[in-house]
């Protein structure tokens, strides 16, 4: 979940729109769905050692919205899958 809004920095409150600079945030609010449904399905398939897919989905995530989970899961899926 976004803490700031990515336009102006002001603190964000899950609304769809920025208090301070009136942004329309939903895309941003869509794109962070979208990793964590990628992450999701990296998680799954790593559970079934399915290492190639946890990759692919991995990678996924980590390009729409970095994280250390998305980061740390590319790195066991890559060394796991050897």
């Amino acid at each position: 979940m976004m803490d700031v809004c990515p336009i102006c920095k002001a603190a964000y409150a899950g609304q769809g729109t920025c208090h301070r600079c009136k942004s329309d945030l939903t895309r941003f609010e869509a794109i962070e769905g979208d990793a964590r449904e990628e992450l999701e399905i990296a998680a799954a398939a790593m559970k079934q050692k399915d290492y190639e897919s946890a990759l692919l989905h991995g990678k996924r995530s980590c390009s729409l919205k970095r994280s250390k989970l998305s980061e740390r899961l590319i790195f066991y899926a890559k060394a796991l899958g050897k």
